[in-house]
């Protein structure tokens, strides 16, 4: 609800005020002519006339003020509750970043990828491989696919890691299904990111092998078709970190 300026409010005040001196003038008139000896009780009739209203009216406005001003209080009281149950979701998930981020970096790590290069100009071109829902873009050409083979390397090989993947992945992916009930009054697009988020994080972690004998991390490569699916899983991933960070955490990923 906006409130009236006072400018507004000094013209409906004059507008109102002039309303009631013609009231008052024209049912005088009319009152006095039906009674031309007592003119002055013609005026004063009209006058207790404009009492009666003034006196229902004056209590209406009154009572409507009251509630359009308890209406805009809990409108920004409402508001306030939901910003702040924003923050704590948007701390809760901040403190928990590390483990999505390792669990990318490991990945480019893995593959030899630079990963501040790949990220960044993942960000600029991923409209000409993705729609807005991210679903890619004519599958047949592998756009995305290519664009992340142009930064991996031809060979893998097993990876000392001290961190633990595959239970950092299944920790961030129940935070986000901690929080599916407390972001209902996320953007939608960041609430599209917490959701594929959690899908895609149980696919990846599908790849990741650990080696407890050796102590060290290795990706499953598969068959030709599996390999596929793993990478658009990864670019997936990748493209949804980006949002994750920027987006909603709202920190920049070229600091």
């Amino acid at each position: 609800m906006k409130k009236i300026d006072f400018k507004t409010l000094i013209t409906i005040v004059f507008i109102g005020l002039l309303f009631i001196f013609t009231f008052i003038f024209s049912v005088g008139y009319v009152l006095s002519n039906i009674d031309p000896k007592n003119k002055l009780q013609g005026y004063t009739i009209a006058i207790s006339f404009i009492g009666i209203f003034a006196t229902f009216g004056g209590a209406y406005l009154g009572a409507k003020i009251s509630a359009d001003n308890a209406r805009y209080l809990e409108e920004l009281k409402r508001k306030r509750e939901i910003t702040e149950q924003n923050k704590k979701v948007v701390h809760l998930i901040k403190m928990n970043l590390d483990n999505i981020s390792d669990v990318h970096s490991f990945i480019c790590n893995y593959y030899l990828i630079n990963q501040n290069g790949f990220l960044m100009n993942l960000k600029k071109e991923r409209k000409y491989f993705y729609e807005d829902n991210n679903r890619p873009i004519d599958l047949e050409k592998r756009g995305n696919i290519k664009f992340l083979e142009g930064y991996m390397d031809k060979w893998s090989a097993f990876k000392d890691w001290n961190n633990p993947i595959i239970e950092e992945i299944d920790d961030f992916k129940g935070l986000c299904e901690e929080v599916s009930s407390q972001i209902i009054n996320f953007e939608n697009r960041q609430i599209n990111t917490i959701y594929q988020l959690k899908q895609v994080l149980p696919k990846i972690k599908n790849y990741i092998i650990f080696n407890s004998e050796d102590q060290n991390y290795t990706i499953k490569k598969g068959n030709s078709q599996e390999f596929e699916e793993f990478k658009a899983y990864f670019m997936l991933f990748s493209i949804l970190y980006i949002d994750l960070v920027e987006d909603i955490l709202d920190i920049n990923l070229n600091d």
